[in-house]
């Protein structure tokens, strides 16, 4: 069931899905809130390919409607919401200085959070020496921060044990799974102590070194996405999908 602490004032729609336009400062606020709630926060990372494919997956756009934080995680995301306002160009869009929300900034604002209540912070996903490569790195940089990497096993557990520090789960399945099956364990993960849950995609391939990040001049200049493809050639057809279908979409949507 959604909750209540939605921000209709940060929330537009990007062709038909939502998303929560925050700045950093209100991102950390909200989160670090919401790690002393004792309900659950469902925070999708949001991209172009996930709005490409929530067109023809309705299950897939529900399950973002439920969630209770939608941030941007692609300057195709930002560039959409300029156009939508003022049809701007996408080649002017280049010049913004707007960023992205990204899952690696999360993990390490979440965890600093974490951190400072002595709470827990639960990996799952992606491959396991990423994985555990990432646990090692949040251990070291944050002392007072429990990091518990999970076995893939864990993703058909059920029943999970009760958390009395504030925890959150960094999910590392990619899209649409890591937002499916957040969605289907919501109620057990909450019951479990579980504050945040985030959907992270390629973060821990990031983090742990195995992908390096992009230069930060391609990252303020929203060339992450070339960087990605230069890394990993195999990303062409998800590549196209955010650079080319995403506009096509988007200069086509009513708004």
């Amino acid at each position: 069931m959604q909750s209540s602490k939605q921000s209709p004032s940060h929330r537009e729609y990007i062709a038909g899905v939502p998303c929560d336009f925050l700045s950093q400062p209100a991102y950390a606020q909200t989160t670090k809130d919401a790690l002393q709630d004792n309900v659950l926060t469902h925070i999708i990372t949001l991209n172009a390919e996930m709005i490409v494919l929530a067109q023809k997956d309705n299950v897939f756009k529900t399950a973002i409607q439920h969630a209770e934080l939608i941030i941007p995680d692609s300057a195709g995301i930002l560039w959409a919401r300029q156009y939508a306002r003022s049809k701007t160009s996408l080649l002017s869009f280049f010049l913004t200085k707007e960023q992205p929300l990204t899952g690696v900034d999360s993990i390490f604002l979440i965890c600093e959070n974490l951190a400072q209540q002595h709470g827990i912070a639960y990996l799952i996903g992606g491959e396991e020496s990423d994985k555990n490569k990432t646990a090692e790195i949040l251990k070291e940089k944050y002392q007072n921060l429990e990091v518990i990497p999970l076995d893939d096993s864990f993703l058909e557990t059920t029943s999970y044990e009760l958390q009395t520090n504030p925890a959150a789960i960094f999910v590392a399945l990619g899209a649409p799974k890591q937002t499916l099956w957040v969605e289907g364990r919501r109620t057990q993960l909450e019951q479990a102590g579980i504050r945040i849950a985030i959907g992270v995609g390629g973060a821990f391939a990031m983090i742990s070194g195995r992908l390096p990040r992009a230069p930060k001049w391609m990252r303020t200049a929203h060339l992450e996405w070339l960087w990605r493809l230069i890394l990993e050639p195999k990303r062409i057809a998800r590549i196209w999908n955010a650079v080319v279908i995403f506009p096509k979409i988007i200069s086509g949507y009513p708004h």
